[in-house]
């Protein structure tokens, strides 16, 4: 992530680097708008947690379409940041980029 300034004394940050590249060809396999697609590498992490449609681009890189929650999920804001605190800093590292 890279810091570009901000407006209104709010910080903005871009995503350059692996990160910008999978977004734009998570975006790429989406068919309609509202779908979720991920990288091979992020749904690695969550796939005991979602079902999914496994994709392959042209280069035959490994992307998924999220279809739905499996389990209860997370429910709450404080579940959110007990999962969060659950992910190690290296884990959260290889998500991120």
């Amino acid at each position: 992530m890279l810091y570009v300034g901000g407006v209104f004394g709010r910080a903005e940050f871009f995503t350059v680097g692996p990160a910008l590249t999978y977004a734009l060809k998570s975006e790429e396999n989406a068919t309609a708008g509202g779908q979720i697609i991920v990288s091979d590498t992020a749904f690695k992490y969550v796939r005991r947690f979602y079902s999914s449609e496994e994709l392959t681009n042209d280069h035959g890189e490994k992307f998924y379409k999220i279809a739905k929650l499996i389990g209860e999920g997370v429910k709450t804001r404080a579940d959110a940041l007990v999962l969060r605190s659950n992910i190690s800093a290296e884990t959260y590292n290889k998500i991120a980029t």
